[in-house]
C-alpha cells in the first residue's frame, strides 16, 4: 500500500512538473512594441529604427515595432514605459538627454527608476556654423564672443544635453552668447542656413548631409578622440574643455523586469553592435556603434548626470525648474486650471463684497477678419525679438483689442484707448514676471528686448 502511495505521488509531481515546464515560453514570442519618446528624424528616431531593424532580422515570426509617443522632451514615452508591464514587450530607446529632463524639474523619475539593458551608439555633438561665417576656426569664435557679450546669436534646443554643451563652453571660455531657442519640434538646422542664429550646438550625425553640402562648417567636436569623418575638426578636449557632453543612446526596459528578458534584449543589441554591416550603417549616418553591457550602460548614465548637475550648480541653475518655455510645470492644462481658479476666487470676493456685478465686456474675435489676424502674428513674431517681450505683446494686445472693439463699437474714446494701452501693459508684465519668476520658466527673449 505504502508503495502504491508513493508511486501515486510520485505520478502527481511528475504530472506537476510537466504542467510547469510547458507554462514556460521562451522570449519572446510576440511583437515587442519599441517606444520611440522623439519625433520621427531625430538622433534617437533614426538610430533605434536601424538597430531594431536589425535585430528583427534575428526573429523570424516576430517584429520590434517601433512606436514614436513624443512630447515633453520625451518624457510621455518614458512615462508609458514607466507604467508598462515588466514582461519584456514595452522597450524604449532614449539617450541621457533624460538626465536634464530630471534635474530641469521636467521629470520626476531618474533611469535609476527603469532598467536599463545596453547601450548601442554614441552620438557626437558639435559646434556648427555656417560655411560664409567669418569664423573659420574655434579660437575666432570664442574671440568674436569675448569681445562682446552677446554679440554670438547661440540658437539653443533647451532642456537638452547640447543646450548643456553651450553653457558649458560659457562657462569655461567666460564667454556669454545671446540664446536663441531653436528646435522644439521644428528642424533646426534652417536656422543656421537663415542666418537667424551664428550658430548652435548639435549632433554630427545630423548635420551631415550640410557639412558634405558644404553649407555649414564644424569648429570643434565633443569627442575623445577625432573624428575619422573630420579629422581636421579639434575635439574639445584638445581645446581644454574636457567635460563630456556626449549623446549616450541605449535601450531602457521597465523596472522589474526579469533578468532572463534583459539578458536576451542585451545580447541582440550586442549582435547587432558587432555586425559590420550595422557598424557601418550607422558610421555613414554619423553614430559611433559603442556596445555597453547593462552594468556600464549604469555608469556612463550616472556620470552624465553628475555632470550635468555639476555644471547647473555652478551656473546657478539647480533652482529652475523648466529650461524650456514649452513643456515643464506651467504647461497649458495646468495654466487653465490656475486661471479657473482665479477667477473662482474673484467671483466669491465680487459676490460678497461688491454690490453691483461685475460685467466685463466682451468682443467677438469672429468680428474680425482671418487676414488681418494672420498678418498680426506675423508682425508680432518679426517684432518680438527686436523690441522684446513686454513691448511686443503691449502693442499686439492694445492694436487687436481696440481693432476688434472698432468692429462692434465705431467710437474709441481717448479714454477707452489709454485704458487698453495700460492694461495690456499691466498684462505683459504681469505674465512675463510668472512665467519667469514664478513658473521659472526661461523665456526666448528678453523683456525689453535690444533696449
Amino acid at each position: 500500500m505504502r508503495r502504491l502511495y508513493a508511486v501515486i505521488v510520485l505520478f502527481a509531481l511528475a504530472l506537476t512538473l510537466t504542467g510547469c515546464q510547458s507554462e514556460t515560453v521562451e522570449y519572446p514570442n510576440r511583437d515587442v512594441t519599441v517606444i520611440i519618446p522623439f519625433n520621427a528624424g531625430g538622433g534617437i528616431d533614426i538610430s533605434g529604427r536601424a538597430l531594431f531593424t536589425e535585430i528583427d532580422t534575428y526573429y523570424e515570426d516576430i517584429s520590434f515595432v517601433p512606436t514614436n509617443i513624443t512630447g515633453a522632451s520625451g518624457t510621455i514615452g518614458a512615462t508609458e514605459l514607466y507604467y508598462a508591464d515588466n514582461d519584456g514587450y514595452t522597450l524604449m530607446v532614449a539617450g541621457n538627454g533624460m538626465n536634464v529632463a530630471h534635474i530641469s524639474n521636467n521629470f520626476e523619475l531618474t533611469f535609476n527608476d527603469f532598467q536599463l539593458v545596453a547601450q548601442y551608439v554614441v552620438s557626437t555633438p558639435g559646434l556648427f556654423v555656417r560655411s560664409d561665417s567669418p569664423y573659420q576656426t574655434y579660437e575666432e569664435f570664442i574671440a568674436a564672443a569675448g569681445a562682446e557679450e552677446g554679440a554670438i546669436k547661440m540658437g539653443v534646443s533647451t532642456g537638452t544635453v547640447n543646450h548643456y554643451a553651450v553653457m558649458g563652453i560659457e562657462d569655461y571660455e567666460d564667454v556669454s552668447f545671446q540664446s536663441i531657442i531653436i528646435g522644439g519640434d521644428q528642424a533646426q538646422q534652417p536656422e543656421l542656413l537663415s542666418g537667424r542664429v551664428d550658430a548652435y550646438v548639435t549632433a554630427v550625425s545630423l548635420n551631415t548631409a550640410y557639412l558634405d553640402s558644404g553649407d555649414f562648417r564644424c569648429l570643434a567636436v565633443f569627442s575623445d578622440e577625432r573624428l575619422e569623418s573630420m579629422p581636421d575638426v579639434p575635439t574639445f578636449a584638445e581645446l581644454g574643455l574636457e567635460d563630456d557632453y556626449q549623446l549616450s543612446f541605449g535601450v531602457w526596459a521597465p523596472a522589474g523586469t526579469p533578468d532572463d528578458v534583459v539578458a536576451t534584449v542585451a545580447a541582440a543589441v550586442e549582435r547587432a553592435c558587432t555586425d559590420p554591416d550595422f557598424v557601418e550603417s550607422m558610421a555613414v549616418l554619423g553614430y559611433t556603434v559603442e556596445y555597453q553591457d547593462t552594468e556600464s550602460y549604469i555608469a556612463i548614465m550616472d556620470a552624465s548626470l553628475t555632470n550635468i548637475i555639476d555644471l547647473a550648480d555652478k551656473m546657478g541653475l539647480s533652482d529652475i525648474t523648466s529650461l524650456d518655455p514649452y513643456n515643464g510645470p506651467y504647461t497649458i492644462p495646468k495654466v487653465l486650471a490656475i486661471a479657473i481658479a482665479v477667477m473662482a476666487v474673484l467671483e466669491i470676493l465680487r459676490k460678497k463684497y461688491m454690490k453691483e456685478a461685475f460685467k466685463p465686456q466682451l468682443v467677438s474675435l469672429f468680428k474680425g477678419n482671418v487676414p488681418i489676424f494672420v498678418l498680426s502674428l506675423f508682425a508680432f513674431a518679426f517684432v518680438f525679438e527686436l523690441i522684446g517681450y513686454t513691448f511686443a505683446t503691449t502693442i499686439y494686445l492694445t492694436v487687436m483689442v481696440l481693432y476688434l472693439r472698432r468692429k462692434v463699437y465705431p467710437e474709441l474714446p481717448t479714454k477707452l484707448v489709454l485704458k487698453t494701452a495700460g492694461l495690456s501693459l499691466v498684462f505683459s508684465v504681469v505674465s512675463y514676471l510668472f512665467f519667469t519668476q514664478v513658473a521659472g520658466i526661461l523665456m526666448p527673449v528678453s523683456p525689453l528686448g535690444i533696449l
